[in-house]
């Protein structure tokens, strides 16, 4: 790479990172390539607030920077440092963009109760985590949830929760959201929760609850005040059997062995988090199996034989 090149790269990063004099500033605002540049950025703000989006936002991405470079017989030094900046974004421009990121994870058998800055309430079940832009606050209550959680908005502006499945968005209730392995559920507790999944909208009221499971939708009805897991109990009503033994290993630090034994069957039922053995119980006496528990933590699974 030659000097010239290095030294429009260095710019180029510390633009990024607010570090250009004022002067500095002017001059590169004035360059051919600022408002590609500036362009490429605002599409990476986007880029980064949307992680669990399709490869489609960073294709589109790379085409405006093709589109720079066909539009202008000047577009070779154009385009070098586009790509160049594309690679940034690509690898993770938005930890040099967005360092006030807030972030919480739990593990097994864990929960934690996260304050957000506009007096809302957070509580994380296990094996799960939330983030949000400290810096966006003022101006949008956003938060990206992996996991479960319980949320207890205060009114204000719209509040939304973004996950790989769908966005829930609110104004000022109570509800919870989970999305794991292809799993997208929605309860509300209080108020009204627009659910956003796969191109449509639902609203739900008080007691509604809205499920995905591998992009299969049904809604019901659940007259519960608090998610059961705030309480030590997780609860299942017709639940895949897999979808059961995946949460219990959220609350106990177990492996399971599940041979011959059909996952899809469905489950309804429950386990409390405060005792192995009860819970083990509860989760296998209801599908005629049985259990074995090894001192190295394993679980076997067997069907009962008649």
């Amino acid at each position: 790479m030659n000097s010239k090149v290095m030294e429009e790269d260095k710019i180029l990063k510390r633009w990024l990172n607010e570090e250009l004099s004022s002067s500095e500033r002017e001059a590169f605002e004035q360059s051919e390539e600022y408002a590609l540049y500036k362009a490429i950025v605002d599409e990476a703000q986007f880029y980064k607030a949307s992680l669990h989006t399709e490869v489609k936002d960073y294709a589109s991405l790379k085409a405006k920077i093709e589109t720079g470079k066909n539009s202008s017989g000047k577009g070779r030094s154009w385009y070098k440092f586009a790509v160049a900046a594309l690679v940034l974004i690509a690898f993770g421009l938005y930890f040099l963009i967005g360092t006030t990121t807030e972030s919480y994870k739990t593990g097994i058998a864990a929960s934690h109760t996260i304050s957000l800055p506009d007096h809302s309430e957070a509580i994380l079940s296990a094996v799960s985590s939330l983030s949000y832009d400290e810096g966006e606050r003022s101006s949008q209550r956003e938060v990206y949830l992996e996991g479960e959680a319980y949320f207890k908005v205060a009114k204000g502006k719209k509040f939304d929760v973004i996950t790989s499945e769908g966005i829930v968005s609110v104004v000022g209730t109570q509800f919870s959201v989970q999305q794991r392995d292809g799993l997208f559920q929605v309860r509300c507790y209080e108020g009204l929760v627009r659910v956003m999944y796969g191109g449509n909208e639902k609203l739900l009221s008080a007691s509604d609850r809205f499920v995905s499971r591998n992009g299969k939708i049904a809604y019901t009805l659940e007259n519960k005040s608090l998610p059961s897991w705030s309480s030590d109990l997780s609860t299942f009503d017709e639940a895949p059997y897999e979808e059961v033994l995946s949460e219990f290993k959220r609350h106990f630090d177990v492996k399971i062995s599940a041979q011959d034994i059909n996952l899809q069957l469905l489950f309804t039922g429950a386990f409390h988090h405060s005792d192995l053995e009860n819970a083990l119980k509860a989760i296998t006496e209801p599908m005629a199996l049985s259990y074995a528990l090894t001192d190295d933590n394993k679980v076997i699974l067997s069907r009962l034989v008649n």
